[in-house]
């Protein structure tokens, strides 16, 4: 049973007697308006971060050219660490701004390279 879920039938229980229980109904719906709260801030952070997400990608993906480019090489020119690098160019491939190949490297075997779209 989840927060929500449980306050709700608190407020239920609540309204079977209004005048007994009215401290429980409105510390529920105080309750309730706190979650709400808290779901609005979270996605509103979500949205931001989502928000930067695509512009770096979209700025990763700007120096792309027809020759493949791994994810350290990006990594380099953009002072990121290479998983932050290989992230953000997914995030490119699956909004069409760049095309994913498998690279072979000597000494390393193949990796993936990214190219424009």
């Amino acid at each position: 049973m989840t927060r929500r879920e449980f306050m709700n039938a608190v407020i239920a229980f609540a309204n079977t007697d209004v005048d007994k229980y009215a401290d429980l109904m409105a510390y529920a719906e105080a309750d309730l308006e706190k979650l709400d709260e808290t779901n609005k801030k979270r996605a509103e952070k979500a949205n931001s971060k989502k928000e930067e997400t695509v512009k770096f990608a979209t700025e990763m993906a700007a120096v792309l050219t027809d020759e493949p480019m791994t994810a350290s090489d990006l990594a380099e020119q953009f002072e990121v660490s290479t998983q932050k690098a290989s992230a953000l160019m997914r995030k490119a491939v699956d909004l069409g701004l760049a095309a994913k190949q498998d690279v072979k490297i000597k000494g390393k075997g193949t990796v993936k390279g990214y190219t424009k779209a």
